[in-house]
């Protein structure tokens, strides 16, 4: 376990760690700032399976519509709900089932129908 992306990126481009899992755009990043600062090559070349992409940095502004955060949140949560987060990993993976640690993730973002705060 790291501290950081940068400890992280730091371990991979030196060898001591053999496979750096996460999101692909945060892993690139953090590996060409490694490269960048050192002078060090390093291949930020990751290979598929390696990583993913993990949309859960989403910044919303509540700036022209004050109840934007809200919906947007209910919607992604309500789409683990209705079972299209199920139907998304089994279209894009679907030779991998669900570890019990990703079952528990998806039971805990799947949130009971209801309404949005008034």
């Amino acid at each position: 376990m790291f501290g950081s992306h940068s400890e992280a990126a730091e371990a991979f481009c030196t060898g001591k760690l053999n496979r750096y899992y996460g999101d692909r755009d945060i892993i690139q990043a953090a590996i060409t700032a490694f490269a960048a600062q050192t002078g060090r090559t390093c291949n930020p070349n990751i290979p598929n399976g390696a990583s993913r992409y993990e949309p859960y940095a989403l910044v919303v502004s509540a700036a022209r519509i004050p109840d934007l955060p809200e919906r947007i949140t209910m919607a992604i949560y309500g789409m683990f709900t209705d079972g299209t987060m199920d139907r998304l990993l089994a279209g894009h993976f679907p030779e991998q089932e669900k570890n019990i640690h990703l079952d528990t993730l998806f039971r805990l973002n799947s949130i009971p129908a209801g309404v949005a705060a008034e």
